[in-house]
């Protein structure tokens, strides 16, 4: 049996069950990120496939970043629960995203597409392709 929409903490070398609670009865959960204010928990059905969120801390006004395959990057306001911009993917998707603290938000995509993008316009500084096949996961360092 698949259990959809639950979040569970675990501590200890062991993973002992710390705390659960149920998000959603319907949806899986595709991304959470720990804000002051609680959880922020990204699930699917409402926002049209998106897989990540990102929300950097270094920004004044409290912006979210939205990615998925659905084909468009997503920059919402959290305290207003607005949409502020909405660009389409050349590469198609995003399934990850990035902040750097050299003001740039990297996205990665399953055709192995990294792009930096102006955190401002979210158009594309650089483009480079580390390889052909679906990124899991990226660092940026420097």
């Amino acid at each position: 049996m698949i259990i959809k929409g639950r979040v569970a903490s675990f501590y200890g070398c062991e993973l002992r069950k710390y705390t659960g609670f149920r998000v959603s009865t319907t949806s899986d959960i595709r991304s959470i990120l720990s804000i002051t204010e609680g959880p922020l928990i990204l699930t699917a059905p409402y926002l049209d496939n998106m897989q990540c969120m990102l929300m950097p801390q270094s920004h004044k006004q409290k912006k979210i970043y939205l990615g998925g395959y659905g084909g468009q990057l997503c920059e919402m306001d959290f305290d207003k629960k607005i949409l502020l911009r909405q660009v389409s993917l050349d590469e198609g998707d995003c399934i990850i995203l990035k902040y750097c603290t050299r003001n740039f938000i990297a996205t990665g995509s399953t055709n192995g597409v990294v792009n930096l993008r102006d955190p401002n316009s979210l158009q594309v500084i650089q483009r480079f392709t580390p390889h052909h096949g679906s990124l899991s996961d990226l660092d940026i360092n420097n």
